[in-house]
């Protein structure tokens, strides 16, 4: 028989069967990260990216947008600003989260202009079985904010965000699960989001000093026609002086109140400062990025309101704001 016509013995055979299946797994390990790897990293990104924007969103609406603009105080005077959880429609569950607040055209108005935004769950897209979290605005701008939700359930809101003053703000949490079939599996990320609306806080002061410092912290974001105020309190006679910074020019007004015209210590304001029964000590409105207002004469100690106030048609971004008491 010629060498050609020879077939393979039992141990060759057994050679290329070995041989075979170290190579396949690695084939397949190739095949994987050259075409189906890709696949699978790109809906791992579009779940995350689904969790994170939610919570940006959110978080800026809650903790510095008009909700930091305009603390809900409920049960209080004024309780103008409020947040409430309900249903989608036609999705059963606690998956809509609605945002009410007030804004004027200027710091003097007499009356508020209500506003809202609304966290809902919509189908955006009919040809797939996705439902989305959509964030919509009263004057009709829309944003969707995740993608990728597959059932009504993924989304689910609880808790408060309002707060009554005195007190810390109990929070609102936001469970948000994004699910993304791919290719070769089903890809998931699921967070709880906690929310607490901040509030300013007035550092301890030694007795009659030279000069007190105070750090206002203003929310990073200023919603149109809202303000933020602040209440500080001098230990003797001097000059007060607030400044306020932002990150572009744009329509602003700083004012400081003796006494406390609007309401109880540290938080937001939503109450218009021309028409509170207080007087204005100093006052400064600017079309800049900076505003300062400083007393043309010593004060008596005492309680004192700054407010500042976004007079401008947009929103706008805060960097830092500061008030300095100074003896004369």
């Amino acid at each position: 028989m010629k060498d050609s016509q020879k077939g393979s013995t039992l141990i060759e055979q057994i050679v290329i069967i070995s041989v075979v299946g170290l190579i396949l797994p690695a084939l397949a390990g190739i095949f994987f990260q050259t075409f189906l790897g890709p696949v699978e990293k790109s809906a791992q990104l579009a779940t995350a990216q689904d969790v994170q924007l939610s919570g940006d969103w959110i978080s800026r609406d809650l903790g510095a947008g008009p909700m930091g603009n305009n603390l809900g105080l409920s049960g209080s005077s004024p309780s103008l600003a409020s947040v409430t959880i309900g249903s989608s429609p036609g999705y059963p569950g606690n998956n809509s989260l609605a945002i009410t607040y007030h804004t004027w055209q200027s710091a003097g108005n007499t009356s508020a202009d209500n506003r809202s935004i609304t966290y809902r769950l919509e189908d955006m897209d009919p040809t797939d079985d996705d439902i989305q979290l959509v964030r919509r605005e009263d004057d009709g701008s829309v944003v969707v904010v995740a993608k990728h939700i597959a059932n009504a359930a993924d989304v689910v809101f609880s808790g408060s965000a309002e707060t009554n003053p005195g007190s810390a703000p109990t929070g609102l949490t936001m469970s948000i699960t994004s699910t993304l079939e791919g290719s070769t599996s089903t890809v998931t990320r699921q967070a709880n989001i906690v929310y607490s609306v901040p509030r300013s806080y007035q550092p301890g002061q030694p007795t009659a000093p030279a000069s007190q410092p105070w750090n206002v912290i203003v929310p990073t974001y200023h919603e149109k026609g809202t303000g933020f105020w602040q209440v500080i309190t001098t230990a003797g006679n001097g000059n007060i002086m607030a400044t306020w910074n932002i990150q572009a020019p744009t329509q602003l007004q700083l004012y400081i109140y003796s006494g406390q015209p609007m309401g109880s210590g540290l938080g937001d304001s939503i109450i218009n400062p021309v028409n509170v029964t207080a007087p204005v000590v100093a006052s400064a409105s600017s079309n800049t990025a900076f505003i300062w207002a400083n007393t043309a004469a010593p004060q008596p100690a005492g309680n004192y309101t700054l407010y500042f106030f976004n007079n401008s048609n947009s929103t706008l971004n805060s960097n830092s704001a500061d008030a300095t008491y100074v003896s004369p």
